[in-house]
């Protein structure tokens, strides 16, 4: 998790100050890929204890987008982004 993101102006701010960055560095440091930044979000967790998708319940908020630029990188990491497309409707 990242920064927390204000549900009412949208405005990212960084909580975690003396610390921000520390997923990448422990990425680098054990030598795996940095899978990406995801703003800390209380839909996030309130779609989670209900069961529902984050990114279809919250399509445009910034959690949702962070989380979908992760998985489409992935994706196209292994090449197969052509053969599979997330679109907001086909989420469940």
């Amino acid at each position: 998790m990242s920064g927390f993101v204000c549900g009412k102006c949208k405005t990212e701010t960084q909580i975690f100050k003396s610390k921000s960055g520390g997923g990448e560095e422990l990425a680098k440091h054990f030598k795996i890929p940095f899978l990406g930044k995801i703003p800390l979000d209380p839909n996030v967790m309130k779609c989670c204890e209900n069961g529902i998708s984050m990114v279809k319940e919250v399509p445009d908020s910034p959690s949702s987008k962070a989380f979908l630029n992760v998985v489409d990188s992935k994706l196209k990491k292994k090449k197969i982004l052509n053969h599979f497309r997330f679109k907001k409707n086909s989420i469940k």
